[in-house]
C-alpha cells in the first residue's frame, strides 16, 4: 500500500528529498486524522476494518482512524467513543437485561398471602352414623 501511495503521488525512490517531504507530508496528515474508538467482540480481519473504513468515509464523509479493541463480552455489535461521546451498539446491555429479568423474582401488585389457618374441628360428640341435627341417617 505504500508502494502504492509513492507510485500515485508520482514520487521517486531515488530522489532522497522529495520521499522526505512526502513523508514528512504524510505524518502530518495521519496525525491530523480523528481518532475513532472501535471496541468489537471478535478480532477483525482486514476485510472488516476496510468494510468499516469504507462505511465511516461514506457516512460521516471523512476518513479517520480507528483505535480497535477486542472484547468478547460485548457478545456482539459494537461500540464507539469519538470527541468524547460513546455509543454503545452491542448486544450486551440487552443481554444483562434478559439476565437481570430472568434472575430477580418480578413483584407484583398483589402478593399472594399465605392460606388462613382453618380452626380446628369439634370433637365428634355424635354416635357413628347419626347426624348432628336429623338423629339417624
Amino acid at each position: 500500500m505504500f508502494m502504492t501511495l509513492l507510485k500515485n503521488s508520482l514520487i521517486s525512490l531515488e530522489a532522497p528529498s522529495a520521499l522526505q517531504g512526502f513523508m514528512d507530508t504524510l505524518r502530518e496528515r495521519i496525525l491530523s486524522l480523528p481518532v475513532i474508538g472501535v471496541t468489537i467482540a471478535f478480532e477483525p480481519q482486514e476485510q472488516t476494518i476496510q468494510h468499516l473504513s469504507q462505511w465511516f468515509a461514506m457516512q460521516g464523509n471523512m476518513q479517520a482512524l480507528f483505535d480497535l479493541t477486542v472484547d468478547a463480552s460485548l457478545i456482539g455489535g459494537a461500540a464507539f467513543s469519538f470527541n468524547g461521546k460513546f455509543s454503545d451498539f452491542s448486544i450486551r446491555p440487552v443481554f444483562q437485561q434478559m439476565i437481570q429479568t430472568l434472575v430477580t423474582p418480578q413483584k407484583t401488585a398483589n402478593p399472594p398471602q399465605p392460606a388462613a389457618a382453618q380452626p380446628p374441628l369439634p370433637p365428634a360428640s355424635n354416635p357413628p352414623g347419626e347426624h348432628p341435627q336429623n338423629g339417624n341417617i
